[in-house]
């Protein structure tokens, strides 16, 4: 956002913020209120509020683009392992990427509303079909509101619009680049 770097850093548990064009560097979820535990995936919305998935605390924790705690987006109810949170580019909705775990079913995308924090609608399970997933970990959203999840263990990049149907997929296991 405006030529500032983010970067999660679990082992101190801050998000570090390189704000390139004013040469300065500070860090973010180092106090309360809003205390990191284990940051993981970082994403950060049009008006430059930073979300954080805190992968310890089952939890986005949300931060103005100076580093102030705005508010908490969920609770350990809700997520197995919260892995990553990508914002859409228009601003109404969050998507939250649990990784689920061996035992678990609950590998999905929770998709959330941007103003109030509450859930709309999850998608996906554990399994190979399209539209299941084998620990997913990472998601980002393009310029037309396509979600990319990166279903890790299926080796494979699945793509959905904004209600949860997939798109597409791409990529398969192999043994060499490419």
């Amino acid at each position: 956002f405006q030529g500032r770097i983010y970067l999660a850093d679990s082992v101190e548990a801050v998000i570090r913020v390189f704000d390139v064009p004013n040469g300065r560097h500070f860090k973010i979820g180092d106090g309360d209120p809003g205390k990191l535990s284990k940051p993981l995936g970082i994403d950060v919305d049009r008006n430059g509020n930073v979300y954080v998935a805190d992968t310890s605390a089952k939890a986005i924790l949300v931060y103005d683009k100076d580093g102030k705690f705005l508010r908490r987006i969920g609770d350990a109810k809700w997520f197995d392992r919260l892995a990553n949170v990508t914002v859409d580019p228009k601003g109404d909705r969050i998507y939250l990427v649990d990784i689920g775990g061996v035992a678990s079913q609950q590998h999905r995308v929770r998709v959330v509303d941007a103003a109030s924090g509450a859930p709309l609608f999850d998608f996906g399970k554990r399994g190979a079909a399209p539209g299941e997933f084998n620990f997913p970990t990472n998601a980002a959203v393009d310029a037309e509101g396509c979600l990319y999840v990166a279903d890790t263990l299926n080796f494979r990049i699945q793509v959905f619009d904004r209600d949860g149907r997939v798109l597409r997929t791409f990529g398969e296991i192999g043994d060499g680049p490419g």
